[in-house]
């Protein structure tokens, strides 16, 4: 499996784990919940890991993660089941992601895949 396959394999976890917590407690469905995982993968991969990781390092990464991350799954869940998330809902995703994503940006740094990226952006 390549590098950037285990990496969004990663990733895909953390994201569906959110997804098992706000199909327990919106009730969503799982194919909604499996929408908004692979959005969020998406969106933080793209828009976070990809431009950032290298230039600000893990914990920056992280939170830029989390900034992107709240409002796609708040607007979301909002957008497919017409609720709100209670705050403590909130708090426990930014907890999953929060932990989640830091153990990734270990693994993405640590791994061939830093130095890979690095190579990228010289070309």
């Amino acid at each position: 499996m390549s590098l950037y396959a285990r990496a969004f394999l990663a990733k895909l976890i953390i994201a569906l784990t959110v997804t098992a917590i706000l199909t327990y407690v919106t009730g969503i469905t799982v194919i909604w919940g499996t929408v908004i995982a692979l959005t969020l993968t998406l969106v933080t991969s793209l828009a976070a890991d990809r431009p950032f990781l290298l230039l600000l390092g893990r914990n920056i990464t992280v939170l830029v993660d989390v900034a992107l991350a709240i409002p796609l799954i708040w607007g979301l869940t909002r957008f497919i089941t017409g609720l709100f998330l209670p705050i403590s809902t909130l708090a426990i995703l930014t907890l999953v992601i929060v932990v989640g994503e830091w153990f990734f940006h270990i693994y993405a740094m640590d791994m061939r895949l830093s130095k890979d990226l690095r190579l990228r952006i010289k070309d």
